[in-house]
């Protein structure tokens, strides 16, 4: 794993939404690139393997076909 994985949280702070791995990771990894963004550690999550598109700044869920997506681990609030 690389030492500068982070997740990108959608939402704010007062109201996130999901937090998104690059990647299809273990729960170990997901938790570590948690607490990278700034987030204390999780413990457990209920993780799903999904793929998002990216524009910008901007994050959404995909279909694997899109030719754009990308994979990510990821968790919902």
């Amino acid at each position: 794993m690389s030492d500068d994985l982070k997740t990108i949280t959608i939402g704010n702070e007062d109201q996130p939404l999901f937090s998104l791995c690059p990647g299809h990771v273990d729960s170990d990894t997901f938790n570590t690139a948690f607490v990278a963004e700034g987030w204390s550690n999780g413990g457990e999550f209920d993780l799903a393997h999904e793929y998002w598109t990216q524009e910008g700044d901007y994050y959404k869920i995909s279909e694997k076909s899109d030719p754009n997506a990308a994979p990510y681990t990821v968790s919902r609030w």
